[in-house]
């Protein structure tokens, strides 16, 4: 009798502090953001850059990009955009070796294709300088001088990658203005 007066008391506590419910802490809604600093437009003031992947709820991911100020006290400048899909990660970037970073944000369909969208922020506008897709794959190699993107493709058409044979490299090199294709 004293063991399973002890096992409830157990068990209460473990319900009043939380482990055994199904709500959600309110920390737990800010899981879905990633937030990160970094100089977008060359000003040698770091943006804020705020990610939310709300995938599960719309189908879509947000871009939130707070300009970073010298003056704390004046109001806030910001810019955002919509991921059509689920976002995945982000690498930011100097194309140009400028000391301005673009975002190469890579996110997933619901038809699971991947995505890669690559941003600038430019006259407090965020610009797409380039996009692709795939359904096989995509690889980036950005640390060498020409910036190239790999984009996975199937010969035939089809929406399978598995074999060897039947995928090949589309690539995208970057010139210094643009993304142009290898031939």
């Amino acid at each position: 009798m004293k063991f399973v007066q002890l096992i409830v008391l157990f068990l209460s506590v473990l319900l009043y502090s939380g482990c055994l419910t199904g709500d959600k802490n309110k920390n737990d809604a800010n899981k879905n953001i990633e937030t990160y600093t970094q100089d977008l437009d060359g000003d040698m003031l770091p943006e804020t850059i705020k990610i939310e992947n709300r995938f599960t709820i719309d189908g879509n991911s947000v871009v939130k990009i707070i300009k970073g100020q010298k003056d704390k006290k004046a109001k806030e400048k910001f810019c955002s955009f919509i991921i059509p899909g689920g976002y995945k990660k982000v690498d930011f970037v100097d194309l140009n070796d400028d000391g301005s970073k673009q975002m190469a944000i890579f996110y997933d369909t619901q038809d699971e294709y991947m995505h890669l969208g690559i941003y600038r922020l430019k006259n407090d506008k965020i610009v797409k300088i380039f996009s692709t897709s795939s359904n096989c794959d995509i690889d980036v190699d950005f640390s060498s001088l020409l910036a190239r993107v790999r984009v996975g493709k199937s010969k035939d058409g089809s929406n399978d990658c598995a074999g060897g044979d039947s995928a090949y490299w589309e690539v995208w090199v970057y010139t210094g203005e643009k993304f142009i294709k290898e031939k």
